[in-house]
């Protein structure tokens, strides 16, 4: 009776520690034992060329978590879905946003978040799907290539006029202005040009591999 009953008393160890390893493992599976990180989603419609998983997220230039996954988002495959994971005990607000930026023109990428403003509700700090989603802005050098594309188009128009310009003005202006509007254009010209090859310079080392 004493070595059946020691046997039991072994069973019984045995079968409930079994158990608290299942309950530990489903508890960690379902994210309760995951509360130091908070996980959220940014759909970005630009171009994340060189961001990777791992790859550093900044709130306001301070380091609180990595990218967790890089992904077209299957519901709209013109945008990609970068799911991060940061510390919770950063406060995003329903405003928060996230860009993409980069050190440097030809910089590793990261995403930095902006908290948002105080007044708005706090997002739900979750490990588990579905994710909150953090609104996307353009990042500064998108904003720049941006500007600099529209500038472009804008001298470009200009080229044409001032082309159209310096065919009309010499029949109603002397010889002696004309040459020094001719000079003028030929200026302007020099500096679309330059701006051009500036503009594609930043394309080009933007849209490169990192």
């Amino acid at each position: 009776m004493e070595i059946r009953a020691r046997y039991i008393l072994v069973g019984l160890f045995v079968s409930g520690f079994t158990l608290a390893l299942l309950v530990g493992f489903l508890w960690l599976a379902s994210g309760q034992g995951n509360k130091d990180n908070a996980y959220y989603d940014i759909l970005f419609s630009e171009d994340v060329t060189g961001l990777q998983v791992g790859g550093v997220v900044r709130y306001r230039g301070v380091e609180v978590g990595r990218v967790d996954s890089v992904q077209l988002d299957p519901q709209q495959i013109d945008k990609v879905r970068v799911t991060i994971k940061i510390l919770a005990t950063t406060r995003l607000y329903e405003d928060a946003t996230a860009s993409l930026e980069s050190q440097g023109i030809t910089g590793i990428p990261y995403v930095l978040l902006q908290g948002g403003s105080a007044d708005k509700k706090l997002l739900r700090v979750v490990s588990v799907k579905p994710y909150p989603q953090i609104n996307p802005k353009p990042g500064k050098l998108q904003e720049v290539l941006q500007v600099l594309t529209d500038v472009s188009l804008v001298v470009d128009d200009l080229r044409v006029i001032s082309k159209q310009f310096r065919e009309v003005v010499p029949t109603i202006i002397n010889q002696e202005n004309a040459a020094l509007l001719s000079n003028m254009v030929a200026d302007l010209q020099t500096s679309v040009a330059n701006l051009k090859e500036i503009s594609k310079g930043l394309r080009e080392a933007t849209e490169g591999d990192y």
